[in-house]
């Protein structure tokens, strides 16, 4: 079993050949995810294939028989992590015969499985897998997915439903993450129509917050342009951040209230056109009380005797 701590010299190591391919991976890692990928890795029995070291600037992948140079992956800053900067795979035939396409799923593959420890599938196919989609009726904040998209509003403050559940089960962390985000205009962190990414904190089983912020559906002509711009970018946003379970509550949607309630709700928001607010100094006409009593007692089914 391959142990963790690789340092340079560790294994036989040959150099990167001159004639490369760029490879099109896109991933972000967190801080935690970069100390474990920044550890290496060290084979120690026949089975180990791979020799990752990092060298201080890059992170190499050697083939552990040969010591055959594959991958050089170097990364760059991003929000609540580093992303992928550039990867490239070495194009000499004798070392390396796999093609691009194949090394660019097989590249994240190695951090997942052998450097992060996931239980991810081997892309063995040259097809996409088919997403498997799953209508679940629940509390979302326990759905124990990879990432968990959030309903927010475009200044990421909180709020009630489904935002407020999530706020509340991820802790106050999130909160200040949220307000770590830049500014864009007016007190907007994300524009209706986009996502942010901030880290699950302490939200079970989660690594990943997508906020995403749809619009208030009311039919107009951008509604819906804006509703799928902001569910292709949480879905683009949690493929970024390596997940392979996506949560997704239904975005601009809000559950109809009962017809009495909704009735009761509006006459208290505005009064009735046709029925002017009442004078406060006018005197309120009353019903006589033999009135009062005789409409108590047919309500009641009695019968009224009157001489």
């Amino acid at each position: 079993m391959a142990r963790p701590g690789a340092r340079p010299g560790d294994w036989k190591a040959l150099p990167l050949p001159a004639a490369t391919t760029t490879l099109p991976v896109r991933r972000v890692f967190s801080h935690a995810e970069m100390a474990r990928l920044r550890d290496g890795l060290v084979p120690e029995e026949m089975e180990d294939k791979w020799f990752v070291v990092w060298t201080g600037e890059a992170l190499d992948f050697h083939r552990s028989w040969t010591g055959a140079h594959i991958y050089r992956v170097t990364f760059e800053p991003a929000p609540f992590g580093e992303a992928i900067a550039t990867a490239v795979a070495s194009a000499d035939p004798s070392a390396h015969r796999a093609a691009p396409g194949w090394a660019a799923r097989l590249l994240p593959w190695l951090c997942d499985a052998l450097l992060l420890g996931r239980d991810v599938t081997f892309p063995a196919s040259e097809h996409l897998a088919v997403p498997r989609v799953t209508a679940v009726v629940g509390g979302i904040t326990r759905a124990g997915c990879d990432v968990v998209v959030n309903a927010a509003n475009s200044a990421l403050a909180g709020g009630g439903g489904v935002d407020g559940a999530i706020h509340r089960a991820a802790g106050p962390a999130l909160a200040d993450a949220c307000r770590a985000l830049p500014v864009l205009a007016r007190g907007a962190r994300c524009p209706t129509g986009e996502a942010r990414v901030t880290p699950a904190f302490a939200l079970p089983g989660a690594r990943w917050i997508v906020h995403a912020v749809g619009p208030i559906y009311q039919g107009a002509p951008d509604d819906a342009r804006l509703l799928r711009g902001a569910l292709d970018a949480a879905l683009d946003a949690a493929v970024l951040h390596g997940a392979t379970t996506v949560a997704v509550p239904a975005l601009s949607w809000r559950l109809p209230l009962p017809a009495r309630r909704r009735r009761r709700d509006r006459r208290r928001r505005r009064p009735h056109p046709a029925r002017p607010r009442r004078d406060p100094l006018r005197p309120v006409r009353r019903a006589h009380p033999r009135r009062l009593a005789a409409r108590a007692r047919r309500r009641a089914g009695a019968v009224s005797l009157t001489a």
